[in-house]
């Protein structure tokens, strides 16, 4: 009795903690690992960038105003954090997105909101085509109506080439992420999710970007819109991988979606620097 006693008032406490679990969806294509979090009754599915993970929202899954209302399911993307790793024909935009549109069906979620990080925000435009969130949240990306638009919108950062590279040297990774993030200690964990990633993945992303049919994304979102799907980009200045400034004049005033600008720094500021990124975001969550 005591230890039945003791069972309840464990699990009791890690439902009000968010303890996290993780589960493994057996998509067509492979399986995929999500991690799940909190006990609210709004979902959130979120998708994370180039050779990053669900790690990369781990600081956003500890918040208690969100634990209260949200339950959050962050994919590990084909090739990355726990997930298989796949063909490397198969590392395109299509795929990733119709695994997640797979992965999103297994959850059987009614209801969700929809967040993607960087390349994760392009693979969420295609896959809210599809399923139709109620929301949905680009963080640090701009839709563009093919590559060559999307293209304009990234600095000259000479490092961000070896994000389309298989192996690069463990020097040219940390130049990577000292590029793109001030914090030491993020800048390590950062480094690691991109070692623990198939590198078969960005060759294969590289190859297919250059021969692949680049989706129009601006018809996306005046679909989206058009179903009643309210998209919001969440954008800092302070990112050394964009072009910020160009992004926001280009959406500033558009029907399309909204932008809340943030005075977070570098491209991974919801990891990075997330104390002054949360203090935007939240206010698009807790409303």
């Amino acid at each position: 009795m005591f230890f039945l006693l003791f069972l309840c008032l464990n699990r009791k406490k890690e439902k009000m903690m968010g303890l996290t679990s993780m589960q493994i969806i057996n998509t067509s294509k492979g399986s995929v690992n999500v991690q799940v979090s909190g006990h609210g009754g709004k979902a959130l599915v979120l998708i994370h960038g180039n050779s990053s993970s669900h790690l990369s929202f781990s600081k956003l899954i500890k918040e208690k105003i969100l634990l209260e209302n949200y339950t959050f399911y962050c994919i590990d993307l084909p090739g990355h954090g726990k997930s298989n790793h796949f063909e490397k024909n198969n590392y395109n935009l299509e795929f990733m997105a119709c695994v997640v549109q797979e992965v999103i069906t297994a959850l059987d979620l009614q209801k969700f909101d929809l967040l993607g990080h960087s390349l994760g925000g392009h693979i969420a435009l295609r896959v809210a085509a599809k399923v139709k969130p109620q929301n949905l949240i680009l963080v640090q990306c701009s839709p563009g109506k093919d590559l060559g638009e999307v293209a304009t919108f990234f600095q000259p950062l000479p490092q961000s080439q070896y994000l389309y590279v298989e192996n690069p040297n463990s020097n040219e990774v940390t130049s990577l992420f000292t590029a793109l993030t001030n914090s030491k200690d993020e800048k390590g964990l950062l480094a690691q999710d991109f070692q623990k990633t198939d590198p078969a993945f960005r060759s294969g992303l590289s190859e297919s970007l250059g021969s692949a049919v680049f989706a129009n994304e601006l018809d996306i979102l005046e679909n989206l819109n058009k179903a009643g799907v309210q998209t919001t980009l969440v954008i800092s200045r302070f990112d050394q991988f964009l072009k910020t400034d160009e992004i926001m004049q280009k959406w500033s005033g558009s029907e399309l979606l909204n932008y809340l600008e943030t005075k977070a720094e570098g491209h991974y500021a919801h990891f990075a620097d997330f104390s002054t990124w949360f203090q935007t975001f939240k206010e698009l969550m807790v409303k």
